[in-house]
């Protein structure tokens, strides 16, 4: 699978359409990992992250399945590449990391 090039930016997503695509290269910080507490992923652990470019930083949300993929890489001060879909809650839901 090849990398894709980062073509967005953190201050892009503020004003994009819900359940668009977004590729941001960004540091991570406030990383916090949440156990779940409802419904069919109950009790499984996901990961919450602000992403920060030059831009400005964007919320990020990695699911149990790709936290899981991902783990080793997400932590406050790594730099990143995501690959995500804006939410309507604002934040991005993170479909791939690569390391950058």
């Amino acid at each position: 699978a090849s990398i894709p090039e980062a073509r967005d930016s953190c201050a892009e997503v503020e004003s994009g359409a819900n359940n668009s695509t977004f590729i941001l290269v960004g540091e991570i910080t406030e990383c916090r990992e949440i156990k779940i507490k409802n419904g069919k992923m109950a009790g499984e652990i996901m990961a919450t992250f602000q992403l920060v470019d030059e831009s400005g930083s964007c919320d990020c949300i990695l699911f149990p399945k790709e936290l899981s993929f991902y783990e080793g890489g997400i932590y406050d001060g790594n730099i990143i590449m995501i690959k995500g879909k804006k939410s309507n809650r604002g934040g991005i839901i993170t479909e791939k990391v690569y390391e950058v």
